[in-house]
């Protein structure tokens, strides 16, 4: 069998949850071909991008609409015919017109969507949900990251419970905790040398508008008048790098435009918590994995994977610079249980689930 999975394109973080899920769907004798677009606006300013040998370009067309807005319309790679394939996988978003387009052209061909499940990172919009289901309704089925997406598509699309499956979201945690429990003296040196020594709190994610990187900042200048010794490390790259690198002049701050596995391990070693007062997503999985607690805020537009968390492992802060600092230090020194390498989120776990539910769409649509 072959699977076509397609994405608006691969970021770093997502390699290692598609290598999973190559060997579990290989297993089942059935091939994933994995077919990208590249990234646009605040997505390409990340610098993300995973150059990977197994990941197939997709053909591009950019409309531009407006002031400055535009849309991407992707087609499959050349020599790529649906015909050839036994279900395809895209991402579960109203705007998908490839998805559209599958259905339209080729009704008996699996469809799977994958996705959020509801509109947790912007504000809803009703015609948007209309849409939503819509699609979702004509696809055989779909997964979404958590249970709070899954539970909002059956109520809004009203689906039969079968045909919605949480498959979980993790980035590569094993990996992470593995190099945070096997770091050498190396390892603390060159991350000593980086970012220095003293109290220490983490960022990591991408330097765009929905991270509040101002208010980030702030509190970062707060909590370094109070104690000139402590500094925040900013791991990320994006459209308010420059923000960063001219706070990082204050000594206040240390950037760090990239660090994932021993790298990023060594680093957080030298933390006491993950500051985070904008949107919260994947990086609860990888605080989980670092063993640092989540200094966060009631932001309107977390992504779901901030229910992952369980309430000693995230503290909700005023969302006040001044306040959001204190309140972190203090909050910070109190500690937290840290997970047993079997209860954290895996990309193993969830290509586990996906593999499963793929199959599966492919015996409903056979029946």
């Amino acid at each position: 069998m072959k699977i076509l999975l397609t994405q608006p394109y691969v970021p770093a973080y997502r390699v290692p949850l598609f290598q999973a899920l190559r060997r579990e769907l290989r297993q089942c004798d059935a091939e994933l071909i994995v077919a990208a677009g590249s990234p646009a606006g605040d997505q390409a300013r990340r610098s993300d991008r995973a150059e990977q040998d197994w990941v197939l370009a997709m053909r591009e067309r950019v409309l531009r609409i407006g002031s400055g807005r535009e849309i991407r319309l992707r087609a499959l790679p050349r020599g790529i015919r649906l015909a050839d394939i036994d279900a395809v996988v895209t991402e579960l978003d109203p705007t998908n017109l490839l998805a559209w387009s599958i259905r339209v052209r080729h009704p008996r061909t699996p469809l799977v969507l994958w996705g959020h499940g509801k509109s947790f990172v912007r504000r809803n919009q009703p015609l948007v949900d209309v849409a939503r289901n819509a699609l979702v309704h004509a696809a055989t089925m779909t997964m979404t990251y958590t249970p709070a997406g899954r539970e909002h598509l059956l109520r809004s699309a009203r689906l039969a419970g079968q045909r919605v499956v949480a498959v979980g979201n993790s980035t590569d945690t094993l990996t992470l905790r593995r190099a945070s429990e096997s770091l050498t003296d190396e390892d603390r040196r060159t991350a000593v040398a980086l970012v220095g020594e003293g109290p220490r709190a983490l960022f990591v994610g991408g330097l765009d508008p929905s991270k509040r990187i101002s208010d980030l900042l702030a509190a970062a200048g707060v909590a370094h008048a109070d104690d000139p010794s402590f500094k925040l490390v900013v791991v990320g790259r994006g459209a308010l790098q420059s923000l960063v690198e001219d706070a990082a002049t204050s000594g206040a701050v240390v950037h760090v435009p990239e660090a994932r596995g021993r790298k990023l391990a060594a680093i957080a070693e030298l933390c006491d918590s993950v500051w985070m007062p904008g949107r919260v997503g994947l990086v609860a999985v990888d605080a989980l994995a670092l063993g640092l607690p989540v200094m966060t805020t009631h932001h309107a537009f977390h992504a779901p994977e901030l229910d992952l968390l369980r309430r000693e492992e995230v503290n909700f802060l005023k969302s006040d610079p001044t306040s959001f600092a204190r309140e972190a230090r203090d909050s910070a020194r109190q500690g937290h249980p840290v997970r047993s390498l079997a209860d954290l989120p895996t990309v193993e776990k969830v290509a586990t689930t996906m593999a499963t539910t793929i199959l599966a769409s492919i015996d409903r649509a056979n029946r």
